[in-house]
């Protein structure tokens, strides 16, 4: 206990020192005040989150089922509950799929982006078509797909200061390379999600054109990633 609160305390005038030496930086190079107390608040947004990051070496030395255990308490399961085809992870999937999200900060008034990351908020709310949404929202589930045409368009854009977990659709391939079930699983998701993705963008062409459309659904779902499509 006094070893962890030594590391907090050092990591803590580490960090110190960096937004000090940020300010410094900023008003050196001429930038307005206003701008300054912008980067400062969100450095000390951003403590936290470092601190997690900090710590994420110490938990991996527990046992499987200590990590297991203490990601759900942390909220991690309930992360990966956001996303629909991570839901219900063996708990060793859970522990080697959690190493791998990465943890992001993001500024009022930004558009959060994925495209090939799946993303979900923790703290903060955020606007996206119309709707505000709160801690636990899902973004970009559809990374999985290797039709691009099929994914979403659009952005979330934050209203305060949000705290998110990022999937890149490369570390998942690198997992699902290692767990053949989780694979397979992954498989059968995108499937599922590809079909309808592809009945959905086949009806928006049929009301455009007026006339119906001409194209299969296979069409709609032909890739064009040359990436692992899980197996």
């Amino acid at each position: 206990l006094i070893n962890l609160i030594k590391d907090v305390g050092g990591y803590g005038a580490k960090f110190q020192h960096l937004v000090d030496d940020m300010i410094l930086t900023l008003k050196q190079r001429g930038h307005a005040p206003e701008f300054r107390n912008k980067v400062r608040r969100y450095l000390r947004q951003d403590f936290d989150l470092r601190l997690y990051q900090h710590r994420q070496e110490n938990i991996q030395t527990l046992s499987v089922s200590l990590q297991a255990e203490l990601l759900v308490q942390d909220g991690m399961k309930q992360v990966c509950d956001c996303i629909w085809y991570l839901r219900g992870l063996k708990s060793f999937e859970l522990v080697q799929l959690s190493s791998l999200f990465q943890v992001e900060l993001h500024s009022p008034d930004e558009y959060i982006r994925g495209f090939d990351a799946v993303v979900v908020t923790r703290k903060g709310l955020c606007q996206h078509r119309g709707k505000t949404l709160g801690p636990y929202a899902c973004f970009f589930e559809d990374m999985i797909l290797t039709s691009t045409h099929l994914w979403e368009t659009a952005h979330p854009k934050t209203l305060t200061f949000v705290e998110s977990m990022a999937l890149t659709r490369a570390d998942l391939i690198g997992l699902c390379a290692k767990l053949p079930d989780l694979s397979r699983r992954m498989r059968r998701c995108q499937i599922k999600m590809a079909l309808r993705h592809a009945i959905i963008c086949a009806a928006k062409k049929a009301r455009e054109s007026g006339n119906g459309s001409q194209r299969s659904l296979a069409e709609f779902c032909t890739p064009d990633k040359s990436d692992h499509r899980f197996v």
